[in-house]
């Protein structure tokens, strides 16, 4: 682990999400990255409602 994934993996953790790494010989490694989504969020998903834009002056 680089000094780089070091730092992705603790930001990622302390926005309690999860990183798995899958690697196969000849294949290459593959990161998913999966973090929690907000609860206003998870309802605009599940009732397809637009999100608030706001207007600048």
């Amino acid at each position: 682990m680089g000094l780089g994934l070091a730092a992705v993996y603790w930001i990622i953790k302390n926005h309690n999400g999860i990183v798995n790494v899958y690697c196969k010989k000849h294949k290459g490694t593959t990161f998913n990255i999966y973090l929690p989504l907000k609860e206003n969020l998870l309802h605009r998903v599940l009732t397809n409602s637009k999100p608030n834009r706001f207007k600048g002056s």
